[in-house]
Formats: structure tokens, sequence, C-alpha cells
């Protein structure tokens, strides 16, 4: 029996599954982020590790195939390897053969089984992938947060701490946002805000969750916020579609902010309807651990 295992390593928490050859998952584990790009080399592959142990046990593992961000170019994934293979050398745990993708490989390999489609993905960062009928790959946007990831969870929590600062040194009045914000973060005055948003352990993608709950209550401000994303996302369908001008395009929407239901997501998904005729917004066949798996059993082929 030959066994597997596919990780999805996101930039909020980290999915780890074992399957047999016939893609039965015999278990499952779940851990912190391990973008590397985000926890830094050797936080990301010390938890990679922890997974793969904590599901392994005492099988022999055919390949593990790891998929996450900022691994696109290949210093950075040859970098993550011998990351991986130090901490595993160092906590003294075997490892199986691996293969380092990156999660757009292994969530299209999820969503689609190979066949042609979009996904457009809004978690912590944000990218628009796409198979053409000639299997051409396409790639719209993910830029990294420095220079991009519009509409992703970095990017409302960039914009929603802007207006929480304002707020903090009276630029403009206290919101319920900045409200809220104090009261889960115990924050109260400005030198207390730039400690936290500059500790290690901050992530600002966090604060969406904020923005979100609050524009389902019909706060203005959080609309306003989403809706400035959600036209940002906008512009990432319309680049898509002049290049593959298709008759019709299967999109699939996926990361945190979107597989959810809430004014993020339905908004998005009635300018979609609204703006593109020839989309057609489906779910995910399987998701991208799933995908990690898929590709791992036809390496192993």
């Amino acid at each position: 029996m030959e066994y597997y295992i596919g990780i999805d390593g996101g930039g909020t928490k980290t999915r780890c599954i074992l399957t047999d050859e016939n893609l039965n998952i015999i278990k499952s584990s779940e851990g912190k982020a391990s973008n590397p790009l985000i926890t830094g080399f050797d936080i990301a592959a010390s938890r990679i590790i922890s997974l793969i142990k904590n599901v392994s046990g005492s099988k022999k593992i055919s390949l593990c195939v790891i998929g996450t961000a900022g691994v696109g170019r290949k210093n950075n994934s040859d970098l993550l390897l011998k990351s991986i293979r130090k901490s595993a050398r160092i906590k003294n745990i075997p490892i199986p053969l691996i293969k380092i993708l990156t999660d757009i490989e292994i969530t299209f390999e999820g969503a689609f089984s190979g066949n042609t489609g979009a996904i457009l993905i809004a978690g912590t960062g944000s990218i628009l992938f796409a198979k053409d009928e000639k299997n051409n790959f396409l790639r719209v946007g993910g830029f990294g947060r420095l220079t991009g990831d519009e509409g992703s969870g970095y990017s409302i929590g960039r914009k929603a701490l802007s207006s929480i600062s304002k707020s903090f040194d009276g630029r403009k009045k206290s919101t319920a946002l900045s409200k809220v914000f104090s009261s889960k973060y115990k924050v109260n005055e400005s030198n207390q805000l730039i400690s936290l948003i500059h500790s290690p352990k901050f992530n600002i993608a966090e604060i969406a969750k904020l923005v979100l709950t609050l524009a389902d209550k019909g706060n203005s401000e959080c609309i306003q916020i989403l809706n400035e994303e959600i036209e940002e996302l906008i512009l990432h369908i319309r680049a898509l579609t002049r290049r593959i001008k298709s008759e019709k395009i299967n999109l699939c929407l996926q990361g945190s902010l979107l597989s959810k239901s809430n004014y993020y997501s339905r908004k998005l998904k009635a300018q979609i309807k609204k703006n593109f005729p020839e989309i057609k917004i489906i779910k995910a066949k399987y998701p991208p651990e799933i995908g990690a798996v898929f590709i791992a059993k036809k390496f192993s082929s």
C-alpha cells in the first residue's frame, strides 16, 4: 500500500493530511501559518515537520507534496526544503521524500482536477490564476503585500489600521471599528498601537475578521473598506477575461475571505454576476491539501 502526505501551507494556518493510494484520508492535522515569507523559513520548516510527524506515524510515505505561498521562485523553494531537512535533523525526525510547489498549483489541482478554469484566492494574500483550453497558465496579481495583494486580508487590515490610527490620535472621531479593535487588542493610545503593529507576532490580516463582522452588522465604514477591495478583485477578473476571451469561464473562489458567506463574498459574487455573464462561479471539487495528494500520486506513478 502506498501512502501520501498533502500539505496546504497558508499565511494563517496549515492543513496536512495522510492518505492511502486510493485517496482515503487516514489522518489529518492542522497547525499555524507556514508561509515562509511571513513566518520566516526556519519557523515554517519547524511547523511543517511537526505536522508530518503528527500524521505519518509508522507509515512509510511515498511522497509528501507541500504547497505554500512564497515559493514561486526556485531559490525560495530550495531554501524552504533545506530548512525542512535541517529542522528534521535537529529534531531527529525522519522525513519522506518532499516536493515543494506553490499554493496555487495544489489549489488548482484540487479545484478542477487538472481541467481548465480559474481560481480567485483572497486570504492573507490574493491572486487570480487560470488555465485555458491550450493548457496555458495565466496569472493576475499576486505581487505580494508590499506592492499588491489587493482584495486580501492584509490589504483590508492595512486600510482598517489606517482608519484606526487616525481615530487614536484625533484625526477623526472614534468609530465602531476603532472601539472593537481597542477592546480586542487592549490598546488605547497611539504608542501602544505602534508597539503592537511592529511586534513580531502581530498579523495585520487578522484585522480583516473584525471588518467582516462589522460589515455584516451594517457598519458603513467597514462596508466602504470592503467595497473598495471588491473593486480591486473585479479589476483582476476583468484583466483575465481580456486575456482568455472565452465564451465560458468556470471560476472558483478560494481563501478565508471568500470560502464562507459574509458581506464580502456575497457582494463580490453579485458584482461578478452583474459584470461578467461569461463567468460561472463553481465550488471546488476538493480542498488544496487533497490537490497536493493528487499531485503526489501523479509524481509517484
